[in-house]
C-alpha cells in the first residue's frame, strides 16, 4: 500500500437536516444537558430561535444524537480561530539543513548565517555541513575553527548537539538546537 500525502480528512459536521438521529440531546455551551427531544420538535426550536443545530457526538447503540444550538456561521469562524492559534503555538518540527564549501566567500557565509538564524528563530533544528574536495582536506583545521566561531555566534538563538564540530568521511558537521524561550 502507497503512503497517502494528502492531508487528514477532518470529522464531518452535521448541521440542521443533516441529522438523522430520531432523538436528540440539547446541551449548552458548558456541555450540561438540557434534556432530550424527538428529531422534529428540535428542528422546530432552532428555526423559532434562528439557530442551527451542529451535531457533536453520535451514539450508535442508543441512536441518539447529541446537539449544540449556536450561529453556524460564528461556531465556524471560533473553530478556525482556535486552530490558528493551535498552530501558532505548536512547536516546529523538522530538520533544516544547509550546506557550504570551504572556498565559500565570506558575503555569502554572512548570508548563510543569517538563514540559519531565521530557521532557529522559527524553531526548526539546523544541520550544517562543510564538505571538504581533493586538496581542501588539507584545510580541515580551519574549517573546524570556522565552525566553532559559526556556533558561538549563533549561541544567543542555538545551542549545538556537541561542543566541537563531528567529522564523517570529508566533511564536518554543527547541528544547532533552538533555545527555548
Amino acid at each position: 500500500m502507497a503512503y497517502d500525502r494528502r492531508k487528514p480528512r477532518e470529522p464531518q459536521l452535521y448541521v440542521n437536516n443533516q441529522i438523522k438521529a430520531p432523538f436528540i440531546i440539547l446541551v449548552d455551551e458548558t456541555g450540561k444537558q438540557l434534556g432530550k427531544y424527538p428529531r422534529r420538535k428540535m428542528v422546530e426550536i432552532s428555526e423559532a430561535k434562528w439557530l442551527d443545530m451542529i451535531q457533536l457526538h453520535y451514539d450508535f447503540n442508543e441512536k441518539v444524537a447529541t446537539v449544540r444550538l449556536v450561529d453556524l456561521g460564528k461556531y465556524l469562524y471560533e473553530k478556525q480561530k482556535t486552530v490558528k492559534e493551535k498552530k501558532k503555538t505548536q512547536r516546529k518540527q523538522g530538520i533544516k539543513q544547509i550546506k557550504f564549501r570551504y572556498s565559500i566567500g565570506e558575503n555569502d557565509l554572512v548570508m548563510k548565517k543569517n538563514k540559519i538564524r531565521d530557521f532557529l528563530q522559527e524553531g526548526y533544528s539546523v544541520k550544517v555541513t562543510v564538505r571538504l574536495r581533493w586538496r581542501e582536506r588539507i584545510y580541515a583545521s580551519k574549517v573546524q575553527q570556522r565552525l566553532v566561531v559559526l556556533q558561538q555566534e549563533l549561541e544567543d538563538v542555538g545551542k549545538p548537539q556537541f561542543p566541537t564540530p563531528r567529522q564523517e568521511w570529508s566533511s564536518f558537521i554543527v547541528t544547532l538546537f533552538p533555545k527555548r524561550k
